[in-house]
């Protein structure tokens, strides 16, 4: 974008703002909480596309209380979403580790 078309679009903003925007009746019907919560869903919806409504929290936990980066927190929940194959992944490696350890426990209580 040149220096140009974006001074533009900054002068369009500006426009918008003042002769729109600004009014108060505009500036109280998009404040309400119902249009801010439906402005933070509709932007949790844009960002959050990938991830099912229900494993949103989880993922919201990982990266801000447990501070693990963005996109191995994907990596996370992806592997908890049914259908995908980093789930099938997760579940073939859980039932591998069931197997081995009844393996092992079998063994031990053989003796």
């Amino acid at each position: 974008m040149t220096d140009e078309q974006r001074d533009r679009l900054r002068e369009k903003g500006r426009r918008l703002v003042r002769d729109f925007l600004s009014q108060p009746e505009i500036h109280a019907r998009s404040q309400t909480p119902e249009a801010r919560s439906a402005a933070v869903a509709s932007t949790d919806r844009a960002k959050f596309g990938w991830c099912p409504p229900e494993l949103r929290p989880a993922y919201h936990r990982l990266v801000r209380t447990k501070r693990i980066p963005a996109a191995e927190a994907r990596r996370i929940i992806e592997a908890e979403i049914a259908g995908t194959i980093e789930h099938a992944r997760r579940e073939i490696a859980s039932r591998d580790l069931a197997v081995r350890l009844r393996q092992e426990r079998q063994r031990r209580e053989a003796y």
